[in-house]
């Protein structure tokens, strides 16, 4: 009877993981397709930070466009959030120019919480990266590391906290 019980529960856990990842890779492929096709910025970036509670904001002015997402979902420790960051710059930053021709700089800004040695808890900026369109042009992205990301941006500003141990 105890065999039956944990057999039954053993195909169970199967079928729910099978599902799962028939769901995961569904959601991956009409994410790709959407991206393929037509988008506005603002699309372009909920797609781009498809994670729950990610929010991104997209605003523009004359050609400069600022994305502006909650990187808490992906926060761990103080180093997933500046290399979570310098990844999405890696990849979202060719795809925006290339979906985007009006788009003439684009600027990444991460918020995410804070809490200081004596548990006082706060929000704000934790990275802020702008590219220009000259600048992307130059850089193979397919071929750079993301950690260069600081150095080859027009500018990069990361919260001091990121920097300590």
């Amino acid at each position: 009877m105890f065999r039956k019980f944990i057999k039954a529960l053993l195909i169970l856990a199967g079928l729910v993981f099978a599902v799962s990842m028939y769901n995961a890779t569904v959601s991956d492929n009409q994410r790709a397709t959407e991206l393929a096709g037509p988008l506005t910025p603002q699309r372009f970036a909920e797609l781009s930070f498809d994670e729950a509670g990610a929010a991104p904001q997209v605003t523009a002015a004359k050609g400069a466009f600022k994305i502006v997402y909650n990187i808490d979902p992906w926060a761990l420790t103080n180093g997933t959030m500046r290399s979570t960051n310098l990844s999405f710059a890696d990849q979202i930053v060719p795809d925006f120019f290339e979906k985007f021709p009006e788009a003439q700089s684009v600027e990444i800004v991460a918020m995410g919480q804070f809490k200081d040695l004596k548990g006082n808890e706060s929000r704000g900026r934790v990275v802020d990266l702008v590219f220009t369109r000259a600048n992307a042009g130059m850089i193979r992205f397919d071929n750079i590391a993301y950690s260069d990301i600081p150095r080859i941006a027009d500018s990069y500003w990361e919260h001091p906290s990121l920097s300590k141990p």
